[in-house]
């Protein structure tokens, strides 16, 4: 393996504690000097680890200090990056519910966390009502952890099936199997009604859910999660697209129909649960979870670089991207840096790759929209792309090039020109089939103004890359939150 480790020691020699290691990065975070001056006792221990705070919060004030974060003029923390817990080997520690937040005018990160005793109710409040990009954060909480969130407006399982019945995978007392075997589960697929498939916001738009027996109702009823009565409103309660466009008023019923999960237009396993007036789309409600194959849990029994394939393929089109962020996040808690050849080598790969699916992107979307031209320039350009990691790692799609502390290969002779030779090529591709789309009316009228989303909108929804770029928020996690030297770096 390329870059062996460089462990951090200090000058005696004796290695550091990846807790005490320094950061590049600024002192504690100045918000917890504020939030105990407002919150006083309810504000309790902080940590400050790699240059990252947290805080820990009594529970009764959670969602009055994220509330607070996120309004409060001198703080703005106006973005959720995540909702997760932890849940450690010690019988008797309390799990954690963890919230991520950042402040993306202030350029600052704060990390708030609760303790729940596992004898207690495992329940904390929604911030649905502050952040709508929680909702799906929470549901993937529930689902895993088995965390209720008082106050979501549709608490149910996000990644497994409503009717799953084996507990929360990633609690630490669920078998690395599972509790039942395979013949179990198809016994219990089989028996499944259909309807169950379908969330109850689906049955009562296709007006199915009166018509159902009052048994089958009640079971449906029962597997989703209790609501407080004062969230419960007839506006869609999941994350949607809805479409407000002036049409005709011909009084047609709405119709519910499927889109995948097989299907040519999803490119992959995607399910979308769409309500239609006529030909415009109301509503479309995702179902992401048919890709779940359990990578978490499976993380509990293998070694740190046995892990890597797996990130591959959580995005296949950026399998070097998940390789960095596993290893990153290993090499912190290990303690340990890679050489700056390895970094280098690593901020390449995950370029090429970046590039690589954005092109897989703009090219399948230009024959989704019927411009079959791009879609051949573009995939040529990713040909090239995957000639270049093949040469390198010996793979082209899922290529587990990283290795915690360095690299799986380094350059093989030659390969710089093949990769100057791509540079000097690609712009002039790209502009051309920029070009072409721009002045096309087809894709001008299929993509115009169609489904715009505000600055407001995609940083309170959690949006990220060029989604929230493209809404007008000058943010590259890349920039503001850097990482592998990108700061060194002069890029637009």
């Amino acid at each position: 393996m390329m870059s062996p480790l460089s462990v951090m020691s200090d000058d005696h020699g004796t290695p550091i504690s990846p807790r005490a290691i320094p950061h590049r990065g600024d002192a504690c975070n100045a918000a917890v000097a504020v939030l105990r001056e407002r919150f006083g006792s309810l504000i309790g221990r902080e940590e400050l680890v790699w240059g990252e705070t947290t805080v820990f919060v009594e529970i009764d004030a959670v969602h009055d200090v994220i509330r607070w974060l996120c309004e409060e003029p001198t703080q703005r923390f106006d973005y959720l990056v995540d909702i997760t817990a932890v849940e450690y080997r010690e019988h008797g520690r309390p799990l954690e519910v963890v919230w991520h937040l950042r402040a993306l005018g202030h350029r600052r990160f704060l990390r708030l966390k609760v303790e729940l005793p596992k004898r207690g109710p495992l329940q904390v409040p929604s911030i649905v009502d502050i952040y709508s990009g929680a909702d799906w954060l929470e549901r993937e909480c529930f689902d895993m952890f088995g965390i209720r969130f008082i106050g979501h407006p549709d608490l149910r399982r996000i990644l497994l099936w409503d009717s799953y019945q084996e507990g929360f995978p990633l609690r630490k007392d669920f078998p690395l199997r599972g509790r039942f075997s395979r013949a179990e589960q198809l016994k219990q697929a089989l028996a499944a009604n259909p309807e169950a498939r379908y969330s109850m916001e689906e049955l009562h738009i296709a007006e199915a859910f009166d018509s159902l027996p009052d048994d089958m109702k009640a079971r449906l009823a029962a597997d989703r999660p209790a609501t407080p009565a004062s969230v419960q409103t007839s506006a869609s309660r999941t994350i949607e697209m809805t479409l407000r466009t002036q049409e005709p008023d011909l009084e047609s019923d709405h119709m519910l129909i499927n889109l995948g999960p097989q299907h040519p237009a999803t490119h992959g396993v995607l399910r979308l649960v769409l309500e239609l007036d006529g030909e415009t789309v109301v509503r479309c409600i995702p179902h992401i979870g048919y890709l779940h194959c359990g990578f978490e849990k499976m993380g509990e029994y293998r070694q740190y670089n046995q892990i890597i394939p797996w990130t591959d393929r959580e995005d296949y089109l950026n399998s070097p991207g998940n390789n960095v962020a596993f290893v990153l996040g290993a090499e912190r808690l290990f303690g340990v840096e890679c050489t700056p050849r390895a970094t280098v080598l690593r901020v390449i790969l995950m370029e090429l790759s970046r590039i690589m699916s954005h092109v897989v992107w703009l090219g399948t979307t230009s024959v989704d929209i019927g411009a079959f031209t791009p879609f051949l320039w573009l995939y040529q350009e990713r040909e090239n792309i995957y000639n270049l990691l093949e040469g390198w790692v010996g793979a082209r799609l899922t290529t587990s090039a990283t290795r915690v502390g360095g690299m799986a290969a380094d350059l093989p002779a030659g390969w710089l020109d093949g990769l100057r030779a791509f540079l000097r090529g690609f712009p002039r591709t790209l502009d051309e089939s920029v070009n072409m789309l721009e002045t096309n009316g087809i894709w001008a009228g299929r993509t115009v103004g169609l489904g715009a989303i505000s600055a407001q909108e995609a940083v309170n929804a959690g949006l990220s890359g060029p989604m929230l770029r493209a809404s007008g928020v000058a943010y590259d996690v890349r920039k503001d939150f850097p990482y592998l030297d990108y700061e060194t770096y002069d890029f637009d």
